[in-house]
């Protein structure tokens, strides 16, 4: 099973779910382990850059033209 087929629906499932590890042991915790801490913030990072990146390469094989400037940041939704 690729990971693609895996994540079919993007990794924004697993982007709330590590937020909400991040949350709980920053805000739900007496004394927050920044080892943890760093460790959830890695995983975090890579999903966030994998769902980047899955928007960004469909949105080039769907583009004529290369994506740069305004039309990238439309396609990855940053303004409108």
């Amino acid at each position: 099973m690729s990971k693609m087929s895996k994540y079919e629906n993007g990794y924004m499932g697993k982007i709330q779910y590590w937020t909400g590890k991040l949350n709980d042991e920053v805000m739900n915790t007496k004394d927050p382990d920044l080892r943890e801490i760093d460790r959830i913030h890695q995983k975090l990072d890579y999903f966030i850059q994998r769902q980047f990146d899955s928007k960004v390469i469909m949105a080039v094989k769907d583009s004529v033209e290369p994506l740069v400037g305004d039309a990238f940041l439309r396609s990855v939704g940053i303004i409108k």
